[in-house]
């Protein structure tokens, strides 16, 4: 009898868990089809142009990279200005046509150990833009140039 009463019970267990199984399945499909469809991703964005880097006009303790992205109103001027000397000064950021015109694009006042990031739109487009220079505000000295081809 103990026989026979223990393989009911095994029986019982394994049909019960199967059909426990079976309706998890069945919730799992109803909500999966109830469920409304994701909408397709957004296409992934155009990648950047790199930055790249300014060289350096003379001994300063300065390090800088900038790039450029062409908008429909004209530039987008994207610029990291790190500084490593003991005090802080002013910068602009100018830009210089092809033609010789040059534009102010931007100042700051750089603090020793941080870096400062400069982005500014420009109606000048990206083709005519052949160069970008780092300033001395006091002086209108050129620190840093980046020249493009």
């Amino acid at each position: 009898m103990r026989k026979v009463r223990r393989r009911r019970r095994i029986r019982t267990a394994v049909t019960g868990g199967a059909a426990g199984l079976a309706v998890a399945a069945g919730v799992a499909l109803a909500v999966s089809l109830a469920l409304p469809e994701a909408p397709p991703a957004a296409p992934a964005p155009p990648p950047q142009p790199p930055a790249l880097a300014m060289s350096a006009l003379g001994e300063y303790p300065i390090q800088a990279a900038a790039r450029l992205e062409t908008e429909a109103w004209g530039t987008e001027v994207e610029m990291s200005c790190s500084y490593r000397g003991g005090r802080g000064g002013d910068y602009s950021l100018v830009a210089i046509a092809r033609d010789g015109a040059q534009t102010q694009l931007a100042t700051w006042q750089a603090m020793p150990e941080y870096t400062a990031k400069v982005v500014v739109g420009t109606k000048l487009k990206s083709q005519d833009i052949g160069s970008l220079e780092i300033r001395s505000v006091r002086t209108g000295k050129p620190l840093m140039r980046l020249v493009y081809p």
